[in-house]
């Protein structure tokens, strides 16, 4: 199965919060849709950032004090 990326979540690829995509269980053993996960949102990053209608520069509702950093401003340890 492959996973349907939104159009504008490009820059949640980039993100150094961004942890990738996973499948949600809508019951015992019933897989549900792919989400797409980050720091900021590990129950899935909302429609509305995924789809570029809001840019996650700054803080928006539900998203734990994180936003968008670009993965080359991490430092490695």
């Amino acid at each position: 199965m492959s996973v349907s990326v939104p159009p504008n979540s490009e820059t949640c690829l980039v993100c150094a919060h961004y942890l990738g995509d996973k499948i949600v269980e809508v019951g015992p053993g019933i897989e549900g849709d792919h989400i797409l996960y980050c720091k900021a949102y590990p129950n899935g990053i909302p429609d509305e950032i995924t789809d570029g209608r809001v840019k996650h520069r700054t803080h928006h509702v539900g998203d734990n004090g994180i936003v968008f950093e670009p993965i080359d401003n991490q430092v490695e340890s």
